[in-house]
């Protein structure tokens, strides 16, 4: 067996060092792809979400079932109008 030389001991921590770096520089890679991925993913989600409530309004205004009617709101607004006063 040879004594090691006072390089290697350098030399492993080089390339351990290295080694970590490396890991994560992939490790963040990884993570920003997941992150833009799930990024991209809401933003779809949002966009289907936002038409179907509008689909759902439309149906529910063409069955009459918006809950309210015009003149009952103009109704409900200036009677709380003349409260106020």
């Amino acid at each position: 067996m040879s004594t090691p030389s006072p390089s290697e001991p350098a030399n492993k921590s080089n390339d351990l060092n290295l080694m970590v770096d490396d890991l994560l520089q992939q490790m963040q890679t990884r993570f920003d792809s997941v992150g833009r991925t799930i990024e991209t993913r809401l933003q779809d989600m949002d966009h289907r979400m936002t038409e179907l409530e509008t689909s759902i309004q439309e149906l529910m205004d063409q069955a009459g079932l918006n809950g309210t009617t015009p003149k009952s709101n103009n109704n409900n607004s200036s009677a709380k109008g003349t409260a106020k006063i």
